[in-house]
């Protein structure tokens, strides 16, 4: 099965559209202008959705059996969703900073919140990645933030004196095969090492 966003819409009740050779559902009735921003598939195959109106999880076989069983984690503009290989679950917003949670255990997902008052770089979070020593990478509307999981410090990668410039592209960061992070910005593409940024000296930390 493949699972598509679509543009905004009045979400109705479940029904399947056959065209050919493949079947189309459609869910998450009655949600007025859904627009889903980024969709992932966790470690144990559940649907994170992100839209404008927040972050909904989705089990694909239940939904398939019952339209309506799907949960709402918050209401907040997403615009990026990643899972760490340790299974903690980021997503980014439009505003709010970024919110992070174990998602091991289904039964306990509670989201704790960083942002620009804890030393990221900024508020809007376009991307979210991890690179290959497990730094996470978080692109903003003014440069990236690198974020050590462990020593919960925090890097803030700057390119230009003009704001403008540091802008980073939605969703548009990758892993190197050496491990490096390549970044999408609105200047070009960024190449760095996020473990030697790491290795500088920093006064940001996460806020326990």
């Amino acid at each position: 099965m493949v699972w598509s966003g679509f543009l905004p819409m009045e979400m109705v009740s479940s029904y399947i559209i056959k065209v050919q050779s493949y079947t189309e559902r459609r869910f998450l009735e009655g949600i007025k202008d859904l627009d889903p921003r980024v969709m992932i598939v966790d470690h144990r195959g559940d649907l994170w959705l992100g839209t404008k109106h927040g972050l909904f999880v989705i089990n694909p076989d239940q939904i398939l059996r019952n339209p309506r069983r799907y949960t709402k984690l918050t209401n907040t503009s997403v615009m990026c969703i990643y899972e760490t290989a340790d299974h903690w679950l980021w997503f980014g917003t439009a505003g709010g900073g970024a919110f992070y949670g174990d998602n091991g255990k289904a039964s306990a997902r509670r989201f704790e919140n960083i942002a620009k008052r804890d030393g990221i770089a900024n508020n809007v979070v376009q991307f979210i990645g991890e690179d290959g020593k497990h730094n996470l990478c978080i692109g903003t509307e003014d440069g990236i933030s690198i974020v050590n999981l462990h020593s919960k410090k925090i890097f803030n990668l700057i390119f230009s004196d003009d704001i403008l410039r540091n802008i980073c592209n939605e969703r548009c960061a990758v892993k190197l095969n050496d491990g490096r992070m390549a970044f999408g910005t609105v200047d070009g593409i960024v190449v760095t090492n996020p473990a030697q940024l790491m290795q500088l000296p920093t006064r940001s930390t996460i806020c326990s």
